[in-house]
């Protein structure tokens, strides 16, 4: 697997990248899940009612789960571990400030929130979102005691982790192997010479110019599937030259999307347009393209007042396979226009903790979530833990929060197409493509059969619901 670190942990409060995501996808459960066809489905949840203002939730606990260590899975654990998401620093506080109150109604967690949501259920869906064994009222997550699938046996941030079938599992859909050991892998051409060589049964994200060797091995073959991730350029809109939205227009006029597809994602993904609502979503807007065009990057950057550009593009593999390449790719195409971008190639390890969001300029990726109002929220919402951009607007915290409770599909529609406008036209990402999420498996895997997946690895569930054949 790739992007591991050394500073990866089970720390919800901690952004966690594929390997240790994936981890604790396998070791937790959430209260919903994301299922391998896009939809929001139970996992601890056994039933919900919900009022008629969408104003008040109430989740039922299915009965009898135990956690790892036979401790039974209660109200309490889910108020706790809901709570841990409250605090400074988690990237779901912004998603949760609507929400009033939680309270206990016997084997039922109420959820009491300020206005409507509709989708309230997104939120509880969200991998972070890990249910964990309550001590002393404080969930606790050092301990790597889960309810889900497989039991954590080892665990070395940055090179390892093993897990093991938990045989009081509360669910008979899942679990499949008796041990699966992950290993950290950065580097994509070892990934792939470890699974060519069978010392492998999965690899995560296939670099996609190398994707042809994967489909001319025997024996192996490639999942790829569409899905609502994107690559991402960002800038940090606190700091100069960024911090000028004329400099952050001429910056997305002068990348060749088309081309980047077509040499960075060898064809599987599509072009994007700077906002993050790509076209698997129902609330897709389909605003007017912003296409390469020199004279235009030129023109915004004289309304910045300036000739030309010097700018530093911080990019590493480690936040997405052909980071670098890519550019190297944006560099040539920005040349046109009188902007120098200059790549500095940052270190896998330690990419999130170090380079993200740390400087002007960087590479990222995101996967996506099952509502728009949770990407944009995430992504973009003023103050959220993981917007690192800087970016605030109020008017796209309040569109948001308004098309998360009107129940009229035409006017949500035109809630979130307005949000995503102002996220093309002012917004800090500068986003190339929508990407397939491409991972590769041995014959004797078995995978779901879905043409979309929100991450890789099944959207970090391929532990779970992945077999032999």
């Amino acid at each position: 697997m790739s992007n591991a670190s050394t500073t990866d942990t089970f720390d919800p409060l901690v952004p966690p990248a594929l390997f240790i995501s994936t981890l604790r996808c396998a070791v937790y459960d959430t209260l919903f899940e994301l299922s391998t066809h896009g939809k929001i489905v139970p996992s601890l949840a056994e039933s919900w009612e919900v009022s008629d203002d969408a104003m008040t939730w109430r989740v039922k606990l299915k009965s009898g789960v135990t956690f790892h260590n036979g401790q039974p899975v209660t109200v309490d654990d889910v108020i706790a571990s809901v709570a841990m998401h409250q605090q400074e620093g988690s990237p779901m506080k912004n998603l949760l400030e609507h929400m009033t109150g939680m309270r206990a109604d016997g084997d039922t967690v109420v959820f009491e929130l300020n206005q409507p949501d509709a989708d309230w259920r997104a939120q509880l869906s969200e991998y972070m979102m890990s249910i964990m064994p309550s001590k002393d009222g404080v969930a606790d997550w050092e301990s790597g005691i889960g309810s889900g699938p497989y039991v954590l046996k080892s665990f070395e941030p940055g090179i390892s982790a093993t897990v093991e079938r938990y045989q009081g599992d509360h669910r008979e859909d899942r679990g499949w192997f008796d041990s699966v050991e992950m290993l950290a892998v950065n580097d994509t051409t070892a990934r792939i010479n470890a699974l060519a060589s069978g010392a492998a049964h999965v690899i995560s994200r296939v670099e996609l110019k190398l994707a042809d060797r994967i489909e001319n091995t025997d024996g192996v073959h490639l999942v790829s599937r569409t899905g609502p991730g994107y690559y991402t350029y960002e800038m940090n809109i606190d700091m100069a030259p960024v911090d000028q939205n004329n400099v952050r227009q001429a910056l997305k006029y002068a990348i060749d999307r088309e081309n980047f597809v077509k040499t960075i994602l060898a064809g599987h993904g599509s072009i994007g347009n700077d906002q993050p609502i790509g076209p698997t979503y129902t609330y897709h807007a389909d605003l007017p393209q912003t296409t390469y065009d020199p004279d235009k990057a030129r023109y915004y950057l004289q309304q910045a007042g300036m000739e030309n550009l010097n700018l530093a593009l911080h990019a590493s593999d480690g936040a997405f396979e052909g980071a670098v390449d890519g550019a190297l790719l944006y560099a040539e195409s920005a040349a046109q226009a009188g902007i120098n971008i200059d790549t500095v190639r940052a270190p896998a390890d330690g990419y999130w903790s170090e380079t993200w969001g740390k400087v002007p300029f960087f590479a990222v990726y995101w996967s996506g979530r099952p509502t728009e109002a949770l990407m944009i929220s995430i992504a973009y919402g003023s103050g959220a833990g993981w917007n690192v951009t800087g970016f605030a607007s109020e008017r796209v915290d309040s569109l948001v929060a308004e098309a998360r409770g009107e129940l009229d599909e035409s006017l949500r529609g035109e809630l979130y197409g307005e949000a995503q406008r102002i996220l093309r036209d002012e917004g800090p990402s500068v986003i190339p493509a929508f990407f397939n999420s491409v991972d590769a498996v041995s014959d004797a895997i078995g995978v779901t059969d879905t043409k979309i997946s929100a991450a890789w690895l099944d959207g970090r569930y391929a532990v779970s619901r992945w077999w032999f054949v």
